[in-house]
């Protein structure tokens, strides 16, 4: 489905009421679109985590136009199976980003070295990941070999 209101039309055909009852918890599940506008808005809420976030927004349920409670969590399942067909987990979204080198982190001139790459990141990506440390180091002088080889034993 393409546009919020549609969902909401579908919700008011599922659990009664109005579309209008539903239209805040779907314009909240799409409101990404409106700085990313295609698919990708989608890993910010379409998710099962998504679903329990709408739920503290929104509250455990929602009352209808006909005065029944419809439960919140019901109408985010509807509307990320509307869009997906399934419902993923943030994971299954996030493990689809490709690593880039910025978002590492940097060493900078205050003396400020952010963390490599979680541990578990690096094993599903593990030649990429060393690749990555080794220039790093060679980018980032001394004190970065010593912050990779202090994050590799506590990892």
């Amino acid at each position: 489905m393409a546009h919020p209101l549609k969902h909401a039309q579908s919700s008011a055909r599922k659990f009664g009421g109005k579309a209008e009852d539903y239209l805040p918890i779907h314009n909240w599940f799409d409101e990404s679109k409106a700085f990313l506008a295609d698919f990708r808005h989608r890993a910010l809420r379409h998710h099962a985590e998504g679903i329990f976030l709408a739920e503290k927004l929104f509250g455990m349920a929602i009352v209808n136009s006909d005065g029944n409670q419809v439960p919140v969590r019901y109408v985010g399942e509807q509307h990320v199976k509307e869009d997906l067909g399934r419902i993923p987990t943030a994971q299954d979204w996030l493990l689809q980003i490709r690593p880039q080198r910025w978002m590492y982190g940097h060493y900078s001139e205050s003396g400020i070295v952010t963390t490599m790459p979680s541990t578990s990141l690096c094993r599903a990506n593990e030649d990429s990941c060393r690749s990555r440390r080794e220039t790093a180091s060679e980018d980032q002088g001394p004190k970065a070999s010593v912050q990779n080889k202090n994050h590799s034993s506590s990892a």
